[in-house]
């Protein structure tokens, strides 16, 4: 939340909404008030990280908020918004169904096989 706060990005409002979608798909699990990250999370943040990272960086997510604002401010048409995100977003998502695996995305192997087998 720290973060969010820093880069201006959603409300206090939004924070417990976030912290409760993040615990109900069981990406985090909460200990002594600190979060850790469950099996499902890490796959999940690397999945976003790695085809995503436009998406999920807070730079990206400052700058929609801000646009979005202007949106309701009547200053911007929200036509535009959309149009840059989209067209660019769903180009990704179709590229990234083509080409990526669940098996790639999981980072699943055979149990028993090491990954990187030491060389002799």
């Amino acid at each position: 939340m720290k973060a969010l706060e820093e880069y201006g990005i959603g409300r206090p409002s939004t924070y417990a909404s976030i912290i409760s979608t993040l615990q109900d798909r069981e990406y985090v699990e909460m200990d002594a008030r600190r979060f850790f990250p469950t099996d499902i999370g890490k796959i999940v943040n690397r999945f976003l990280t790695d085809h995503f990272n436009r998406y999920v960086d807070y730079g990206f997510t400052a700058a929609m908020e801000d646009e979005l604002d202007a949106v309701s401010r009547g200053e911007e048409q929200w036509i535009t918004p959309l149009e840059k995100f989209w067209k660019p977003f769903i180009d990704q998502v179709e590229n990234i169904e083509k080409n990526v695996t669940r098996e790639q995305v999981a980072l699943a192997r055979e149990l028993g096989k090491d990954a990187a087998p030491a060389s002799r």
